[in-house]
């Protein structure tokens, strides 16, 4: 079979075994167009159901143990990209996880020095209301002293 477009080829391998299903070289083509298209197990298929209809055409068993072959390379490949894939995920997960935990440590500390202050402003603010509440105890109000643009009324003296 010439290579060339394996979706035109598989239409007309399907079409060959629409016409004559018990016809083995229609399942042969349609198997080497799905392989040439990358689908190996269902070309391995295909070749079987030709090889069930006549076990000793050596072209239809060449070509299914191919297809077996190619999709174990296939599935492989395929596993090894998945295992590439995983390692990647993890890797992100792991960092991940450790700028999560950097961050929620960062957080308490800064959490915790917020709350140190807070305590810190509640202290002096308290000492402060004692302070201030101890001087007015100590020091009951006076009268002003007059200041020097306001008048003065002196008592008259009596001769």
């Amino acid at each position: 079979m010439p290579t060339g477009n394996g979706y035109s080829a598989l239409s007309d391998a399907k079409a060959c075994i629409i016409l004559r299903p018990d016809w083995p070289e229609a399942y042969y083509r349609a198997g080497t167009a799905l392989s040439l298209l990358k689908k190996f197990n269902t070309a391995a298929d295909t070749f079987l159901m030709g090889l069930k209809l006549d076990p000793g055409i050596k072209e239809l068993q060449d070509a299914f143990q191919t297809s077996a072959v190619n999709e174990s390379i296939e599935l492989k490949h395929e596993v090894e990209a998945l295992k590439g894939q995983l390692a990647a995920a993890n890797t992100y997960a792991e960092r991940c996880k450790t700028s999560t935990l950097q961050a929620k440590e960062a957080y308490l500390a800064i959490r915790a020095e917020v709350e140190e202050l807070e305590r810190k402003m509640d202290d002096l603010q308290e000492e402060r209301e004692c302070r201030t509440s101890g001087e007015a105890r100590a020091n009951p109000p006076q009268a002003a002293a007059p200041r020097s643009r306001d008048r003065v009324t002196l008592p008259r003296l009596v001769r």
